[in-house]
């Protein structure tokens, strides 16, 4: 096996080996290589740079990258939630809502429409408030829906 010692240089080769490359040491690149090395540098600093001052940019200055197809459906999801944010047929007045929600107390036939209201007296009217919305997540509400109406309660 080898001893670890094996290796040793003599003391006259170091000397020999720097007389040897001493030349080398006064040898100069040439000047256009120079100028390459001195532009390869000066952009490899402003890259840094930029990049840090990208970094300490506040959150809301700084750009990110979205994929084009989750950004056609951002924006598909926004214009459907939109269009039916306008549309008439939803949107109904206090009054309306107050009929829609009251249920028949009693029929009175069976080919007869049911009766909202029967006269009973021990039912009295209460004024009550409903809010109904719709959300999506991720991004909020979507449609909301208020309003007071009446509603018979037993005393």
């Amino acid at each position: 096996m080898n001893q670890p010692n094996d290796c040793r240089t003599e003391p006259d080769d170091d000397s020999a080996l720097e007389r040897a490359l001493s030349s080398l040491k006064s040898i100069e690149p040439p000047l256009a290589t120079r100028i390459q090395n001195r532009t390869a540098v000066a952009a490899a600093l402003v890259s840094f740079m930029s990049a840090n001052r990208r970094r300490h940019l506040p959150w809301w200055r700084r750009t990110i990258s979205v994929p084009l197809p989750v950004a056609a459906c951002f924006l598909l999801i926004c214009a459907l939630a939109v269009a039916s944010r306008f549309r008439g047929d939803d949107d109904k007045s206090p009054l309306q809502m107050a009929v829609h929600d009251q249920r028949p107390l009693t029929a009175q036939g069976a080919g007869k429409a049911p009766t909202i209201a029967d006269g009973r007296s021990d039912a009295h009217p209460v004024l009550v408030y409903r809010e109904s919305a719709t959300y999506l997540c991720g991004i909020g509400q979507l449609h909301s829906t208020r309003g007071y109406f009446f509603k018979e309660q037993d005393r």
